[in-house]
């Protein structure tokens, strides 16, 4: 009954215990409040003469008070933590009630009375919010705040209806023992929910803190808060005093003025449990955080109207209901809202002033108010002031909701990384000796370090140092190094030296040094450099470059000898001489780079099929003065520049020189390329990427033409540049329409993947972690197409922190008042904590049944290019569908890779299944030599703690370099001395390492052994031996490296994990000594 209970007001199993506390305080917090000012107020109106006359004066008394109570409160919050202050606070409030009631019949007392407990009613409703902001993040929130409050409006029936009876019983003056009495109850549900309470500590102080600075700095968005909770304040008071002053000309006695009170608060109790338990979520969920802050100014207006047209008690009762069962359910949780992304020590710091010290001094202000207006005006000409307000109110509401959305976007900012650039001080001493010392090391690795150190900065104060370094090295990179920084520095390197090194032939850096004079324009060495450009010398290609750059350099000696050189190389069919000739052609000015390179030849070495040679030619293109003279607009030539996107090496200059040639012109090439359905998936990503640069309605059209929710990598580019594109130029309502579109389908397919994860149940890991790599691959391109029409949005930072669970309330936050009512009932769900087949069940709501397509889903698994995809989901297939439906399977367009040929061999020799797959394509004798298919390599592999953080998908190419060796019971797999050039995974069996007699370990099935040998290439440390018949997958140093080199990913996975044993084994040593 219970769990049914909290699943109808949405609350999770793990906040039921805190919601309930928390609640309980609510109630004791509002008892407290109505209690206390029930008595307080009638004491006051019923003891006091003149007391209609009197009451603006007290409400400044009470802003007085308050403003030196918040002083106290914020200085104090300074010092202890939360807990501490809240009980603190709550004792003190306690005894302050206690000594009053003794002191009741004095003629103060009942000014004394109204002032304390207007000051307890201002502090204890905003520190229950701080306190419960620590305990819930933003999107619980939203769903909890307003649950919370069904305590107040309990509280307000159950204080309300039994006032009326304690008083006739006890007198008035009695109920401040029970309000007493209700304090120390909050105090105690304090205590009991402090373990759910993220609580900040008290701030360090400092001799220079300054007041004025953070946290407790008022910014922006702050002052906006401020703002309408002033107007709130302004207002509220108005209307309890026209509240007040006609239901006293009514009702004149204490005891009935009590009770009519404590009448009223029960019904307004009653309403306000019923809007906040069917009310205020469901409205806040489905209209946002706007609707909840305007609706009680809308309201109030038209009561206010009322009261103005004839101010009798009805009016006046509505007015204050309105009042009271607004402000207190959906506008206090919508603006309690308004603070949760503020952080807890901030909220700390300025809470106080702007829910505590602010509302008094406004009270202040509304009391001068109010005596102004009603000394020359009736009670009724209030509302005029109260229509003003309003009409600033609203606006300011507007405002604050955008202000809302900022302050969640800094939260989330504030847990991006922040990395500086390191910066060194070059003139500093220190610095300089520091690095004078490491140059004169004899460690050559801390040399080259200090080299790349200083090799951007002025050299010259180690211009002596290194000149010896250059002459006493043995290092070929330390010289070659210093004679790079040295070539415009003649107090390292003298002119002497350089000359000396070029003429001697059998000297190194030869090249480096004809360079270095080249750049010192050194003359003397022209013959030198004809001598090394003469045809009939049998130069090295170094040194022929280095030469012919030289003199280009110079613009002297032998020119056109120097081009024809270059040009030589560059037709060279070696690609190293070719892309030697390249590379110093872009050491050179353009223009002369130019007079080497003709136009004639640009076009040609666009198509080069070394990307070296065309990205050369793209940046020799881009320059400024290659376009010195007009360039034609020819598509031709546009056409082979954006053949270039394709690959990541010339693609960022192939933007530029594009951006040369008219924006009419690239459009139409840029476009016909990405229609082609020639054109390559990597090419196609690419002239997305270059008309980011063009945002046109054309182009956008264009771009929206070709997405395909299937091809989700060419989709997820289509929502980048889409979105670049809109925030340049805001797409009209015809592409949003468009876009609405294409956003339904890529929400289908997310969908359509949860459907298919609750097909294939928990029992197949590899398939369902390739559907969730899909599903995360989608969800970006699914955001970005959501925010097209508020492109402003900074969803590339909300993207980024998606997986910081800290901050996912925050993001849902935003979500919810940025995108529209069907999207974020399509969007917020996928983030939220559902199951799989939860999400398929709101999916088939959605988009109908999704089954037929999660098993179209596998299918093209099956027939897809990805290696890794097909042989999984054909694996699935051929375990889960009968024999009838794998005849209808198209075998023709299964690709006929080894592990598909392996794994479908392997299920024919079973299952005899050879009437429906085709013999040609896959032999049913094929692999069956083998123990076990590239599949089950898989798998085992990926038990291995080596590999335990790489992707079942990059394992996939692990294990197709792997090998299977037996070795047979009592027989060394290899003994201690051997050469280590691979690591074993050990299969079936067991392996005993020892060296001689010693055990040292005995590993078995899914241990590695000898992998500290791939890496250190160091002799076996100890011998191997099989304890039983055992079967390895062998892994070579060669191959691994290779796929390493390729798997980014496996590279630093592995790195990662023998980083972890290296210290583990450290710590045990250090642990041992």
């Amino acid at each position: 009954m219970i769990a049914s209970f909290q699943k109808l007001l949405n609350i999770r199993p793990d906040e039921g215990r805190p919601v309930l506390i928390l609640t309980a305080y609510y109630f004791f917090i509002t008892a407290t409040a109505i209690a206390g000012r029930s008595v307080s107020n009638a004491l006051f109106f019923s003891r006091v003469e003149n007391a209609d006359s009197i009451f603006p004066f007290m409400l400044i008394t009470v802003t007085l008070a308050g403003v030196v109570t918040m002083q106290l409160y914020t200085r104090l919050a300074k010092r202890v933590s939360l807990l501490r202050l809240l009980t603190i606070t709550g004792l003190f409030f306690a005894g302050g009630l206690v000594l009053l009631r003794l002191l009741i019949a004095q003629a103060w007392a009942p000014y004394a009375l109204f002032v304390f407990m207007e000051v307890v009613n201002i502090v204890i409703f905003f520190q229950f919010y701080i306190f419960a902001g620590t305990i819930f993040d933003t999107r619980q929130a939203k769903r909890i705040f307003g649950i919370l409050g069904v305590g107040g409006a309990v509280a307000s029936i159950v204080s309300g209806l039994a006032l009326r009876p304690f008083t006739s019983a006890f007198g008035s003056e009695a109920a401040l023992l029970l309000t007493s009495g209700f304090i120390l109850l909050w105090v105690l549900m304090i205590w009991l929910a402090r373990r759910y309470s993220h609580q900040p500590e008290p701030p360090a102080r400092s001799a220079d803190s300054d007041a004025t600075t953070a946290p407790g700095r008022i910014d922006g968005y702050l002052k906006s808060m401020a703002v309408v909770i002033a107007s709130t304040i302004l207002v509220a008071t108005i209307v309890e005093y026209q509240f007040k002053v006609i239901s006293t000309r009514d009702v004149a006695d204490a005891a009935e003025l009590t009770a009519f009170f404590g009448s009223f608060f029960a019904l307004v109790g009653f309403f306000q449990i019923i809007i906040r338990l069917f009310v205020v979520s469901k409205l806040l969920s489905r209209f946002g955080l706007l609707a909840g802050l305007v609706l009680l100014p809308v309201a109030l207006a038209v009561s206010s109207i009322l009261v103005l047209v004839n101010p009798v008690m009805i009016a006046a009762v509505l007015l204050k209901a309105v009042d009271q069962v607004l402000r207190y359910t959906l506008n206090e949780t919508s603006m309690e809202l308004l603070w949760v992304p503020i952080p807890p020590q901030r909220k700390l710091a300025v809470k106080p002033i702007i829910n505590g010290t602010i509302p008094t001094v406004l009270q202040g202000i509304a009391g001068l108010m109010i005596f102004f207006i009603v000394a020359s005006f009736e009670v009724r000409a209030l509302s005029v002031a109260v229509l003003i307000i309003i009409a600033i109110w609203i606006p300011m509401t507007i405002r604050l909701r955008k202000g809302y959305i900022d302050e969640l976007m800094k939260s989330i900012q504030q847990h991006e990384l922040a990395l500086e650039d390191l910066n060194i001080d070059a003139a500093d001493a220190t610095t300089i000796h520091i690095i004078d010392h490491s140059l004169n090391s004899s460690d050559e690795v801390e040399q080259a370090f200090t080299l790349g150190i200083i090799e951007n900065f002025n050299v010259a104060p180690w211009a002596r140092t290194l000149n010896r370094l250059f002459q006493s090295s043995d290092s070929y990179f330390i010289r070659q190094k210093i004679l790079d920084m040295a070539a415009g520095q003649p107090a390292i390197i003298s002119n002497d030296m350089l000359r000396t090194l070029i003429e001697n032939e059998q000297a190194d850096l030869i090249d480096e040094a004809i360079r270095a004079a080249g750049q010192r324009s050194m003359t003397e060495i022209i013959p030198a450099l004809e001598h090394y450009l003469d045809p009939d010398h049998k130069s090295a290609p170094a040194i022929k470059a280095a030469a012919a750059h030289a003199v280009l350099t110079m613009n002297q000696g032998p020119i056109e000898r120097a081009q024809d050189t270059l040009r030589e190389m560059m037709e060279n069919p070696d690609a190293n001489e070719s892309a030697l000739a390249l590379r110093t052609l872009s050491r050179l000015p353009t223009a002369m780079a130019s007079t080497v390179v003709h136009e004639s030849a640009v076009r040609e070495m666009l198509h080069s099929r070394s990307t070296r040679a065309r990205r050369f030619i793209l940046e020799m293109v881009v320059s400024p003065g290659y376009w010195a003279q007009e360039k034609p607009a020819d598509n031709e030539t546009i056409l082979s520049v954006a053949l270039n996107l394709e690959k990541t090496a010339t693609q960022p200059v192939a933007m530029q020189v594009m951006r040369n040639y008219p924006d009419a012109h690239v459009i139409e090439v840029l476009t016909a390329i990405l229609r082609d359905k020639g054109s390559s998936t990597a090419l196609k990503q690419g002239i997305l990427r270059a008309l980011a640069d063009y945002p046109t309605p054309e182009v956008a059209a264009a771009i929206i033409d070709q997405m395909r929710a299937t091809q989700l990598d060419l989709f997820t580019e289509s929502a980048i540049t889409l979105l670049h594109i809109a925030r340049q130029q805001p797409l009209d309502e015809t592409l949003l329409q468009r876009l609405n579109g294409e956003l339904l389908e890529i929400a289908r397919v997310i969908y359509r993947n949860y459907q298919l994860l609750q097909i294939i149940g928990p029992d197949e890991p590899l398939l369902a972690e390739i559907i969730r790599q899909e599903i995360d691959a989608a969800l970006p391109a699914l955001l970005k197409l959501a925010v097209m029409d508020v492109p402003q949005t900074q969803i590339e930072t909300i993207i980024a922190q998606l997986q910081a669970p800290a901050m996912l309330a925050n993001i849902l936050e935003i979500f919810d008042n940025v995108l529209s009512r069907s999207e974020r009932d399509m969007i917020i769900p996928l983030f939220e904590q559902h199951t799989a087949a939860e999400l398929a069940a709101l999916g088939n709501r959605y988009f109908g049944a999704l089954t037929q397509d999660a098993q179209q889903q596998i299918e093209s698994y099956i027939f897809s290019s990805n290696r890794w995809h097909s042989v999984v989901a054909l694996d699935y297939t051929l375990r889960h569908q009968p024999a009838d439906a794998l005849a209808q399977l198209n075998w023709h367009r299964v690709p006929t890779t080894t592990a598909n040929k392996q794994l479908i061999g392997q299920h024919l020799r079973h299952n005899g299944l050879s009437d429906t797959v085709p013999d040609l394509l896959f032999p049913p004798h094929f692999g069956e030599d083998a123990m076990y298919t590239t599949l089950e390599k898989t798998i085992l592999l990926r038990g291995v703690l080596l590999f335990k953080d790489i992707p079942a998908a990059e394992i996939f190419h692990i294990a197709q370099i792997t090998e299977e060796t037996t070795v047979a019971s009592g027989e060394a797999l290899f003994h201690e001395g051997d050469a280590g050039d691979s690591l074993y995974i050990i299969a079936a069996g067991r392996i005993r390492i020892h060296t001689g007699s010693q055990q040292l370990a005995v590993f078995g099935k899914g241990d590695t052994l000898g992998e500290m040998a791939v890496f250190d290439n160091l002799p076996r440390s100890a011998t191997a031996t099989a304890l039983e018949d055992t079967t390895l997958l062998r892994i070579s140093r060669e191959p691994f490296f290779e796929v390493m080199a390729t798997r980014i990913e496996i590279m630093q996975s592995i790195v990662r994990t023998l980083s972890l044993r290296v210290r583990a084994a450290n710590e045990q040593l250090s642990a041992s000594a």
